[in-house]
């Protein structure tokens, strides 16, 4: 049984469209997957630096905490010293 011209010539242009087809879907898949990754890196940097941000603002109140109760006991050092006298 042999197939007229006809027949071949649309089999081959049905099946070179279902090709492209699929290779647009994979393509819009894979963009899709990229921009999600994007997506998720760009949200773990943001934790990342939130995360940093609260871990300097923490050891600066501590610091600024540590300076401030220093100089009220000198204070008070020198308050008693001087009643003292």
């Amino acid at each position: 049984m042999t197939m007229k011209k006809s027949t071949i010539w649309i089999l081959g242009v049905v099946m070179g469209l279902s090709f492209l087809s699929l290779l647009y879907l994979q393509i819009s898949y894979i963009e899709e997957m990229v921009k999600m990754r994007n997506g998720q890196f760009d949200e773990s940097v943001k934790r990342a630096l939130m995360a940093a941000s609260k871990e300097a603002e923490s050891a600066e109140v501590v610091r600024w905490l540590n300076e401030d109760i220093s100089e009220a006991e000198r204070r008070r050092g020198n308050n008693r010293k001087a009643v003292a006298e």
